[in-house]
């Protein structure tokens, strides 16, 4: 849970000093780092195939629509972490399908400020996923159909 706070490449000074991504403990890096990192609060949960990762972050901010998190997901994600602020709506914006996409196009891990779903599945891929919580409703998809002009909301 450590948030680079000065320019110092802790990504890279991870790569060229650890055989593998679990050889490093946050306590660790906070001792050689100090008030450079900035640790998160450890209110997530661990939902993912791995319990730990690191990497570049890339951050997005969405409502209970997913479609942004869906479009990121299937970029490459080249290592990176999603950090996804959802402001802790009581919906699911992660589930098997954006962990089918994460594992497929390169990111290493996804942290919600908000809920997932499919817990049992999204354990079997190893790609890191920590959120607040768990929720069984998908994410709301919002459009707007022109022809008959009303507001759709799909859950």
């Amino acid at each position: 849970w450590l948030i680079k706070k000065s320019m110092l490449n802790l990504t890279q000074i991870l790569q060229q000093n650890l055989e593998t991504t679990v050889d490093f403990s946050t306590a660790d890096l906070c001792d050689k780092f100090g008030k450079s990192l900035q640790v998160a609060k450890a209110d997530f949960n661990s939902y993912g195939g791995v319990k730990k990762c690191f990497g570049k972050i890339a951050t997005i901010k969405i409502d209970e629509d997913n479609s942004e998190l869906v479009s990121m997901l299937q970029e490459n994600g080249d290592g990176r972490i999603a950090v996804v602020d959802v402001g802790r709506s009581y919906c699911a914006v992660v589930g098997d399908t954006l962990m089918g996409y994460a594992l497929k196009n390169n990111w290493a891990g996804i942290i919600v400020n908000g809920y997932v779903r499919d817990t049992e599945e999204t354990a079997k891929i190893p790609v890191g996923l920590w959120a607040i919580g768990t929720c069984p409703l998908k994410s709301a998809h919002i459009f707007w159909a022109a022809a008959t002009k009303f507001l759709a909301l799909f859950r």
